[in-house]
């Protein structure tokens, strides 16, 4: 017998598909707007930069600002609210982005102005209560990244430096979530997303995720190639560029700006996702800059060359970068904002 077509999956950055002419055509602001909420995390997940990241912090004694401030994110807000086509911004973290003690009245303050937001989180702090106020606010995503499908495998992936294995809690909790948005009836625009990385460790199983999933009630299961952070989280078995594909550009700096902080708290504007440690920053928020002028400005002009030409120094952040070859494929805007793509 044929199992039932799994209509909710969606693959994410499709391995090896370039960019269509469309793609690479000058857009005067950015389609998505991502917002690095935290510097910590209660999780050490395996294919993450985050462990390493914490343990050379800790090695060098150092001790950075944990939290974006709201200040930071009220002047993105107040900006990108007053664009004719609002970006979808997209709340997320070198770490877990609800454990910024200000995460959802900042949420709240987009949603409130209009703004599509959709909201990564590894589900642990989905507790009932954050749920029923990010239904209530109107968010229009909630992506938890789980990445397997039991509490075995996902012990091997999404470990906590503590040995805790969380599954069955995020499992629970997002069933829960499912529930209270059905709960609140057809209103209720907010779309409940869960996602796996393809990896090794849990590559047998991304079917019966996906098969699962769909069948508790999520409207969209994604399944994601797993990525180096840009050649800083390198695992064996996983997909690599191929010999016989020239390099294409990729897809970060023609669609997204990263807003995030620096170790003293200080706002930084920097164009690849994978940048944990400022290396892509092109401007910052501190002054008379915004979010547009920093789009198209000359650093942003530069790296986008650069990716249009791949002229890129040998040992520069994009020059050892192998993620590009994840491709185009489909992204969170396309998610929330289906009329665009």
């Amino acid at each position: 017998m044929t199992p039932p077509e799994i209509h909710t999956r969606v693959e994410i950055g499709t391995i090896g598909i370039p960019p269509s002419a469309e793609d690479l055509r000058p857009a005067p602001l950015p389609q998505t707007v991502v917002m690095n909420f935290a510097k910590v995390c209660n999780l050490w997940c395996t294919h993450c930069f985050y462990p390493a990241v914490a343990l050379q912090r800790e090695a060098e004694g150092r001790r950075d600002e944990r939290y974006l401030a709201p200040s930071i994110f009220a002047k993105v807000v107040e900006e990108v609210a007053g664009w004719e086509n609002k970006p979808v911004l997209r709340v997320v973290s070198d770490g877990e982005p609800l454990l910024n003690p200000n995460a959802l009245d900042m949420i709240e303050g987009a949603t409130k102005r209009g703004i599509p937001t959709v909201l990564t989180t590894n589900g642990i702090p989905l507790t009932a209560p954050v749920v029923e106020r990010l239904l209530n606010m109107g968010i229009d995503g909630i992506d938890i990244s789980i990445d397997a499908a039991t509490a075995e495998a996902y012990g091997k992936v999404r470990g906590s430096r503590n040995g805790y294995n969380y599954y069955e809690r995020v499992e629970s909790q997002v069933k829960a979530l499912i529930g209270a948005k059905a709960a609140h009836g057809a209103s209720c625009h907010t779309k409940i997303i869960v996602n796996m990385i393809d990896q090794p460790a849990v590559h047998a199983e991304v079917d019966r995720f996906s098969r699962q999933w769909s069948e508790w009630g999520a409207d969209v299961v994604l399944i994601r190639p797993f990525h180096s952070t840009s050649a800083q989280t390198i695992q064996e078995g996983v997909s690599a560029p191929s010999t016989d594909v020239a390099r294409f550009p990729c897809k970060y700096p023609f669609t997204r700006l990263n807003v995030g902080f620096d170790g003293e708290g200080h706002s930084v504007v920097y164009y690849c996702s994978h940048d944990w440690e400022e290396k892509t920053v092109v401007g910052s928020l501190e002054g008379s800059e915004t979010l547009k002028s920093i789009w198209n400005g000359k650093a942003m002009q530069e790296i986008q060359r650069r990716h249009l030409t791949n002229d890129f120094p040998a040992d520069s952040f994009c020059g050892r970068c192998p993620d590009w070859y994840l491709g185009w494929g489909k992204s969170h805007h396309q998610l929330v904002k289906p009329q665009e793509t």
